[in-house]
């Protein structure tokens, strides 16, 4: 759904924690006056709204009456849409979408690098944008890691590669279709939001639906899963890049020792991003040499990009935590 649909629907914008504030922030630069309704708690409106003098802030917890009032509502990652009032909302003909739907459908043409998976996707995105931006690309890191993909919706200069890491709560909702696609591993988790394990694992494997080329880790679940997909390459498998003894190699060339890099955690190590997998197995050209800059993880890094992307509108944002 592109931005310039909601011009004449009845749009809310439900939860105000980093994801809430971009929405809220893009509608307002796009229509300045367009009626908008905030649903969201007594806390969030304490710590301040922006652009209240022009919204409609309910602190009321909806029922599908208040739901139904609207034809589209922003909805807020850590919402689940399983949980009541969602379904009910949905059958009488409500239409909830994401923050990074909306974004997708503004950039149908953009190189986009999504990540997710259970454990390390943070540091395979982070590990991801530092190798592109040793190779000369300029780079966003955006999504559940560093900025909301709405506060990027309209950079003075576009980025090469969009590196965008998705936890399960924003790949349910997700509509792009990625030029790559990662998927680190596949463990079952947070399933008082899902629900199901059967919920959870088609969330995460949402981002992989409409991908143009997939890299997944060697795991005997997420291969059996993802057999159908046509461009998929496999992590750990020994005929492409894999972890053996104490270095990376790429099929039968020794490519980094495992000492060189500071990754903590064995899973960092077997991950999409510790070699460059998403390369054409065509390609036969040595593997160059690491870059001089090391790559420092951090537990959580919020940088967005190499250098500022500058943007039409700023703003300030408060930064809620999203789960995986």
């Amino acid at each position: 759904m592109r931005l310039a649909e909601l011009a004449n629907a009845r749009v809310a914008i439900w939860g105000y924690g980093r994801e809430g504030r971009a929405a809220l922030n893009a509608l307002r630069g796009r229509f300045p006056h367009k009626p908008l309704t905030l649903i969201c708690s007594t806390a969030e409106v304490a710590a301040g709204i922006s652009h209240q003098e022009s919204v409609d802030v309910t602190t009321t917890p909806p029922d599908v009456a208040a739901l139904a009032q609207f034809d589209i509502i922003i909805k807020s990652p850590g919402i689940s849409p399983y949980k009541s009032p969602i379904p009910e909302a949905q059958a009488a003909g409500v239409r909830f979408i994401s923050g990074s739907a909306l974004w997708f459908a503004e950039h149908p043409d953009a190189h986009t690098i999504c990540v997710t998976g259970t454990k390390g996707k943070s540091t395979v995105a982070a590990l991801i944008a530092h190798l592109l931006r040793q190779g000369g690309k300029r780079v966003a890191l955006a999504g559940n890691i560093g900025l909301s993909l709405l506060d990027l919706l309209e950079p003075m200069r576009e980025p090469d590669w969009w590196v965008i890491e998705l936890s399960s709560f924003q790949s349910r909702d997700f509509d792009g279709a990625p030029t790559i696609a990662v998927i680190n591993n596949l463990y079952e988790e947070h399933l008082d939001w899902h629900g199901t394990r059967e919920h959870y694992v088609d969330d995460k494997l949402a981002i992989a639906r409409n991908a143009k080329s997939l890299v997944v880790g060697l795991q005997p679940e997420l291969l059996m899963l993802t057999a159908v997909q046509a461009q998929r390459h496999v992590t750990g498998a020994e005929q492409e890049w894999h972890v053996r003894a104490d270095a990376i190699w790429r099929a039968e060339v020794r490519v980094l020792a495992l000492a060189d890099i500071p990754l903590p955690g064995l899973h960092n190590l077997r991950s999409p991003a510790s070699r460059p997998a998403g390369r054409s197995r065509r390609s036969h050209r040595p593997p160059s040499k690491p870059s001089a800059k090391p790559f420092r993880a951090s537990p959580r890094p919020r940088r967005p990009v190499t250098e500022p992307v500058q943007h039409h509108r700023s703003s300030r944002h408060r930064r809620s935590s999203q789960s995986a």
